[in-house]
């Protein structure tokens, strides 16, 4: 997989690449005056099976109100809006952010730090 992420008041693309159980992604370049800003992404393969592909997206796609990708809690100051990313295979939070607005910013920013972590693993795996 590979793809290009939209992210809000970011003048820079960000790419994302991903092979097997492995994900990466950092900022390419600046975005061109006459580009579409539009986040997308892309299977790379032969004979990929597209039915198939379709059927597991679509049933990994939240249907109940129950599993929200944003929650939020009243704190003393007001309400503290939460995003967070959940790895689906271990089923652990492995990105977060909190801010006291609902923004697009809030998911591009618990990604951000989803690939961070991700990146960090990885790193000392390869130390240690």
């Amino acid at each position: 997989m590979r793809g290009i992420i939209a992210r809000k008041d970011d003048d820079q693309r960000f790419v994302v690449q991903a092979v097997h159980m492995l994900l990466d992604g950092g900022s390419q370049r600046p975005w061109k005056s006459d580009e579409e800003r539009d986040s997308r992404l892309v299977f790379i393969g032969r004979g990929l099976p597209k039915e198939w592909l379709k059927e597991e997206f679509e049933s990994c796609r939240v249907r109940s109100p129950s599993h929200q990708h944003f929650t939020y809690v009243w704190t003393a100051e007001g309400w503290l809006y939460v995003a967070a990313v959940v790895d689906l295979f271990s089923l652990r939070v492995v990105g977060w952010s909190m801010n006291a607005a609902m923004t697009a910013q809030l998911v591009t920013d618990a990604l951000m730090m989803a690939i961070w972590r991700r990146r960090s693993l990885k790193a000392d795996r390869r130390s240690g």
